[in-house]
């Protein structure tokens, strides 16, 4: 996910010890396309 730039935002990236991190619906997609 490191790879998408437009997930480059999220929280999980900025302070990485975070498991359980709130997403946008945008980003929700983002994720979801990337897993299939």
């Amino acid at each position: 996910m490191r790879a998408a730039p437009e997930l480059a935002d999220m929280m999980l990236f900025k302070r990485s010890r975070l498991s359980v991190i709130p997403v946008t619906p945008r980003q929700w997609k983002i994720i979801l396309k990337r897993g299939t």
